[in-house]
Order: structure tokens, then C-alpha cells, then sequence
């Protein structure tokens, strides 16, 4: 199947945000669907569960059900209609199977190259170029971060009142739009990966301050 592990950074939508997304949806499904009391949901999770494997994707038109068996499922009102005629051996069954699949596989990559492409091709056209190079120092937002973290390098511990930066810190790596930042020893306990949306440019001329 050629599935690879991918590991992604914290807070960043463009990263997990199509399995944090998936999972709303279905949280929104069972909400619509329970009733008042909410002590019903189990008894709803076939459903949830048939709706969500029989969606076509926007990006690989196709469903989640019949990328992973290679046919459509059976409807819960009715007869399954198939459209491939009847094997007259195994080995013709198991010929024809693993062909379908390599099909369907395919044609589901492409469109997901495709629809990838496309998506691409728009988040390219609002993307502002890297400001940033190893050694360059950077401010870190602190939108994203635990209190606790956001006001390690201050004595306030009010969200509301905590600064929207602090730093700034060096930037020991880059690749692509992750930087690697060399935090100090208080907040060592985080990981020092971030996209560089959360990052700002520290100007010395303009901060005095090492939070801003």
C-alpha cells in the first residue's frame, strides 16, 4: 500500500487538520443524532459509521468503504447491485479481485495527487516568502501555547494580560516552514519545533525587551 509515517507539528491546520476535521464531523453527527439526554449515542454509531464509510471524498471521489474493500457496501434498505460478473473459478475470482483493487488504489492516488495539486496551487498564492535563515533570531507566539509555557519568562498569569510574543530565541534549523528554535532551559520541556507562522522577525532596533 505504500503508507508511510509522517510526522506533523503542533497547532498547524494545514498539518492534522484534515483528522481533526474528520473528527468534528463525526462529533457532529452523533450530536444531531442523539437524544436530549445523550445516553443513547452507542445506539446510533452504526449509522454514523455507515454514513461516513459510504461519503465520497471531495478528493478522491471516492468512498472510504470502497477504497478499502474495493466495492460498495450493502444497503441497509435494499439488495446490493454488483456490477462485476460472476467468477467461474478461485483463481479467476482472485485474479479479478486483485486487479479491481490495484484499480480502484489508483484511481483513488490520482485523484488525490490531483486534488493535492490543486490545493497546493492555492495555498501558494497566499503564502509569503521565508523571512527567515539559521542563525537569524525569532520571536515565538504565544497563541498557541500553555500558560504555564506563554508566561515562563514573566510573573504574569493572566492570559488576557500575558505577551503576544516572547524571545526572542535562534533558529539552529529550517526545513521547509518548520524551524528548529534553541529555547532556554524553562521551557526546554516543549518542543522546539514550530511552523514559522508562529514565529516574527525580531527587530533589535524596535524591541528592547526580551518580551514583547
Amino acid at each position: 500500500m505504500k503508507i508511510k509515517t509522517a510526522m506533523t507539528t503542533a497547532h498547524r491546520a494545514q498539518a492534522d487538520g484534515q483528522t481533526e476535521r474528520q473528527n468534528r464531523t463525526l462529533e457532529d453527527s452523533l450530536r444531531c443524532s442523539i437524544s436530549y439526554h445523550g445516553n443513547d449515542w452507542n445506539e446510533h454509531l452504526p449509522m454514523v459509521e455507515y454514513a461516513h464509510a459510504t461519503l465520497v471524498s471531495s478528493s478522491s471521489k471516492l468512498s472510504p468503504f470502497f477504497v478499502y474493500t474495493g466495492r460498495h457496501p450493502k444497503n441497509p434498505l435494499g439488495r446490493a447491485e454488483s456490477d462485476q460478473p460472476v467468477a467461474r473459478s478461485r483463481v479467476e475470482y482472485a485474479s479479478r479481485f486483485v486487479q479491481h483493487r490495484q484499480e480502484v488504489i489508483e484511481r483513488a492516488r490520482k485523484n488525490l495527487l490531483d486534488a493535492q495539486e490543486a490545493q497546493k496551487k492555492f495555498y501558494d498564492r497566499r503564502r509569503a516568502a521565508n523571512p527567515f535563515k539559521v542563525g537569524d533570531l525569532a520571536l515565538l507566539s504565544t497563541q498557541d501555547l500553555n500558560i504555564s509555557h506563554a508566561t515562563a519568562e514573566t510573573t504574569l498569569r493572566s492570559r488576557k494580560l500575558i505577551p503576544r510574543f516572547i524571545g526572542p530565541y535562534p533558529i539552529l534549523e529550517l526545513h521547509g516552514n518548520v524551524a528548529l528554535l534553541d529555547l532556554p532551559a524553562n521551557l526546554k520541556h516543549i518542543s522546539p519545533r514550530f511552523n514559522i507562522d508562529k514565529l516574527k522577525v525580531y527587530n533589535s532596533n524596535l524591541i528592547a525587551s526580551s518580551v514583547v
